[in-house]
């Protein structure tokens, strides 16, 4: 009997490290996942089963890559934030709602290689902090395409004062 392959991994000192590859039952390449040292996915693409990259509604996410997900009230929560499997060159990300758009337009964060940003948010609030926004991602060959994703991090602070330790 044959045996299938779902998935092939890559592992260093016990981690999943640096790319992983997932199949179809029928054995076609559905998924590649990039993932950093600590086993992070950093980016993913995915795959028609003809084997043209596929792109739809629900086939890219917004990936956040923070140090950790709470801090200490005041202190700032700082991310990156990139788009797993990208149809276009380049992302521009947008905090604050989709409504205030055009208001927040001059306010977005730069992009360092054109597919991560950076988001920077002092806690304003103990227990759960929220930060929205939109991914909008860009075909700088032909500027008049965009694709909108919206997004909601949450992140927690606790107060020093009142930590027992």
């Amino acid at each position: 009997m044959l045996e299938i392959i779902d998935q092939e991994n890559n592992f260093i000192n016990g981690m999943r490290c640096c790319e992983s590859r997932f199949y179809a039952e029928d054995g076609y390449l559905i998924e590649i996942q990039y993932l950093d040292s600590l086993g992070r996915i950093i980016d993913f693409k995915k795959f028609k089963r003809n084997g043209e990259r596929r792109f739809g509604t629900d086939d890219s996410l917004q990936l956040v890559i923070s140090k950790t997900d709470t801090i200490e009230f005041g202190e700032y929560y700082e991310a990156e934030i990139r788009l797993g499997n990208k149809k276009w060159d380049s992302i521009r990300v947008v905090l604050g709602k989709w409504e205030d758009y055009q208001s927040l337009f001059n306010k977005s964060l730069p992009s360092i290689d054109s597919v991560t940003s950076f988001v920077r948010v002092k806690a304003d609030k103990e227990d759960k902090n929220t930060i929205e926004g939109t991914i909008i991602e860009v075909n700088t060959l032909h500027t008049d395409s965009a694709i909108i994703h919206p997004f909601k991090i949450f992140f927690f602070s606790r107060n020093k004062k009142n930590r027992v330790i």
